[in-house]
């Protein structure tokens, strides 16, 4: 099982392991190094779920690192690879901090809540069935990129599946799947309704 971290680690850990006016993939890839799959599903989720997730094309590009990522879960890779093309993706380091800044006080909070407990739901096999939630998340985030704020619902279906993750939290995790099986719905009656 990978290393505890909460919320407020993951986007400290963003922040102070990443340099320069640009954030990229490979940076933070590289500043979560073997901590998982947890930190960065939640840290591509997070990129969703700021400001930043309002600039087009971003959503897509979120859901593309979550599948790869989610991918290797289900494999059972033990440490994350990125295409180095993907990795050399990114934005304004000063976007984030600006909303970094603006959710921390709500992390902290949230991370008061996340301890572990039914485990049951953050094992290996268990993380394999979170990879298989998580890249049906991402598949819906695209097609919802033309409706204004819809791309938030997979997002915090991610976030939440990987702050579990993180936290070796199965309470959250089971959350996190009940918030995609509502997001599922809503966006099959968004497209198809």
């Amino acid at each position: 099982m990978s290393e505890r971290i909460n919320l407020t680690g993951v986007l400290d850990l963003m922040d102070d392991k990443t340099d320069g006016e640009k954030m990229t993939v490979g940076a933070i890839m590289e500043a979560f190094g073997s901590r998982g799959f947890g930190p960065l599903l939640l840290a591509a989720a997070l990129v969703e779920l700021l400001p930043t997730g309002g600039i087009p094309g971003v959503p897509t590009v979120v859901a593309i690192i979550v599948i790869l990522f989610a991918s290797q879960m289900v494999l059972g890779r033990r440490t994350p690879w990125m295409p180095k093309k993907l990795c050399n993706k990114g934005f304004k380091h000063a976007s984030f901090n600006k909303a970094r800044d603006k959710i921390k006080p709500v992390t902290r909070k949230v991370d008061v809540l996340i301890k572990p407990r039914l485990t049951v739901f953050v094992t290996p096999a268990a993380a394999r069935v979170v990879g298989v939630i998580c890249i049906l998340m991402a598949l819906t985030m695209p097609p919802l990129e033309i409706i204004p704020m819809a791309g938030y619902i997979p997002a915090v279906a991610i976030a939440l599946l990987a702050v579990g993750l993180c936290g070796h939290d199965g309470l959250i995790v089971l959350l996190g799947s009940l918030v995609a099986v509502a997001g599922i719905a809503l966006t099959f009656y968004w497209l198809f309704f």
